[in-house]
């Protein structure tokens, strides 16, 4: 994750990123704890996960061993996790655990009395995905008046005081709306707003992406863009997600521009330590199964088979990926910046079949990654 804003600003410190470490305690994980879902998005990655969910006791022995295992924050997922129906005694209980618990849904579903039972439950975060404008993510989103139920169920969230963020994902549908969408989310309030790129899995297809030289040029406005709303006085921070050469490109750019700047955030970049797959983030499914983000396909081992700890400290993929400097092959593996990028490990396997190759998406030259810039 790229805190753009953040890394902008005279105190890029301040970004919420998190110091990389060797060891197999993952500080976020992502669970799906349902495969029920109201919508049929373009691009879901959980299309491929498999049916079914843990039952309730199950459920909660599941959050105990995330505790054990050192997780400080799961994101709450699905399909959508407010059709599943203990999914607030869920929340309470992590909570409970002191683990900081985070909600990732469509919004459709959050009238004022859910709003009101998902603050009372301790939930940290609301994220809500749109992808466009009414008409685009509607069709997107696979039903037509998803975006008007969405922007009711964020203001509902804000109206409790819950902190609220957008999140967008980059396609060739949309990416001409990204900007209208910024401007409409800091409207009512919303103060964060992350982009991801696109990833290969679930009904998503590399066909859906934005060609490397339109990509470079939507990350370059959308740079300028998060300059901007600083020298306004905004509140809303931008982020991008999926794609650390995002911050690769951003430190180049203020190295031409603001040199000043350049090197605290290359300092920054450094901590955060590049591409967090298997090391920081970790995702569990409604069925048990752990993999190393979410939007990999790639099974490590189920929680009703082993324990979670057991799991993630001894799979041979999981050491190989907290390994740095990572054993990288093709543009990634001759990137002078690999230290505070390694590309996007599930999108150099869904293409290529290979965990450590190249990703496909970098939109950074041969000169730029080789440092002859």
């Amino acid at each position: 994750m790229i805190n753009l804003t953040a890394l902008l600003s005279e105190e890029p410190s301040k970004t919420d990123g998190i110091r990389y470490s060797r060891e197999s305690h993952p500080m976020v994980l992502v669970w799906n704890v349902t495969p029920k879902c109201n919508l049929r998005c373009l691009h879901c990655y959980s299309a491929s996960s498999s049916d079914g969910e843990l039952p309730h006791e199950e459920a909660l022995r599941a959050l105990a061993e995330f505790k054990e295992a050192g997780v400080k924050t799961i994101l709450f997922s699905g399909g959508e996790p407010l059709l599943r129906e203990d999914i607030l005694d869920l929340g309470r209980f992590a909570s409970s655990l002191n683990i900081s618990p985070a909600l990732s849904t469509n919004g459709t579903l959050i009238t004022e009395e859910i709003a009101r039972e998902i603050k009372r439950s301790g939930f940290s975060y609301v994220g809500v995905s749109l992808d466009g404008l009414e008409r685009t993510n509607d069709w997107v989103r696979g039903r037509k008046g998803a975006f008007g139920e969405a922007i009711r169920g964020m203001e509902n969230a804000l109206s409790e005081g819950i902190r609220v963020g957008v999140r967008f994902t980059i396609t060739k549908f949309n990416a001409g709306e990204l900007f209208q969408l910024i401007d409409l989310a800091e409207s009512i309030g919303i103060k964060r707003f992350c982009i991801y790129h696109l990833v290969y899995s679930g009904r998503a297809r590399p066909e859906h992406d934005l060609k490397r030289e339109e990509k470079r040029n939507l990350i370059e406005k959308l740079i300028r863009k998060a300059k901007g709303m600083i020298e306004r006085g905004s509140e809303m921070q931008i982020l991008t997600v999926t794609a650390p050469f995002d911050g690769v490109f951003l430190y180049l750019l203020l190295r031409r521009e603001v040199p000043e700047k350049a090197e605290k955030a290359l300092q920054h970049l450094k901590i955060q330590g590049g591409e967090s797959s298997g090391s920081k983030l970790l995702r569990v499914d409604q069925s048990g199964w752990v993999y190393p983000n979410q939007f990999w396909e790639r099974r490590l081992g189920n929680i009703r088979e082993r324990s979670f700890s057991e799991i993630i400290s001894t799979d041979p993929l999981l050491t190989a990926l907290r390994d740095r400097p990572r054993r990288l092959s093709g543009r990634c593996g001759i990137c002078l910046f690999k230290e505070i990028c390694g590309g996007f490990r599930a999108r150099a396997d869904q293409l290529f079949k290979d965990p450590f190759g190249e990703d496909p998406a970098c939109y950074l030259s041969i000169e730029e990654i080789k440092g002859e810039v």
